[in-house]
């Protein structure tokens, strides 16, 4: 990653995973539950880039947020084959029913899981602050921590 001397160290972090996650929809989230075992589940990421956070739909009584309410340590799978890039990151999540965030985030696909739309009364949003991640991009690896 290239560092400039004008944007403080997180603030190139984040552009730095913003940049490798951006056109990957699909994460792999995992959560702890009470007994300590990990389950993952595919998620659509909501909103990447410009923003402080990963954002995700979730249905409010369903496991993961559960989970996330018991535990909010998560970590997040990003894969591109095609274009030989992963990502995993890690940080905590919160829930939260901001209907004005749920509606800025809607999209059309979120209308199949959600048929009442962003004030549908079982959404809820996952907002995950990462706190460090690793990549591999091809022939190119690294990893970086948000302070």
């Amino acid at each position: 990653m290239k560092a400039s001397a004008d944007v403080p160290t997180s603030r190139r972090s984040l552009r730095e995973l913003w940049s490798k996650v951006r056109h990957i929809d699909i994460a792999m989230l995992t959560t702890v539950d009470k007994g300590g075992t990990l389950h993952c589940r595919p998620m659509s990421t909501q909103a990447v880039e410009r923003e402080e956070f990963l954002w995700f739909f979730a249905g409010k009584d369903s496991g993961k947020v559960k989970a996330i309410r018991a535990n909010p340590a998560v970590g997040l799978a990003y894969a591109d084959p095609a274009k030989h890039i992963y990502v995993m990151a890690s940080g905590n999540a919160r829930v939260t029913d901001n209907d004005q965030k749920a509606r800025e985030l809607w999209g059309k696909a979120a209308q199949a899981w959600f048929p009442g739309g962003p004030e549908d009364s079982s959404l809820v949003l996952i907002c995950v602050d990462v706190d460090q991640a690793q990549y591999w991009d091809g022939a190119e690896s690294g990893s970086f921590t948000l302070t």
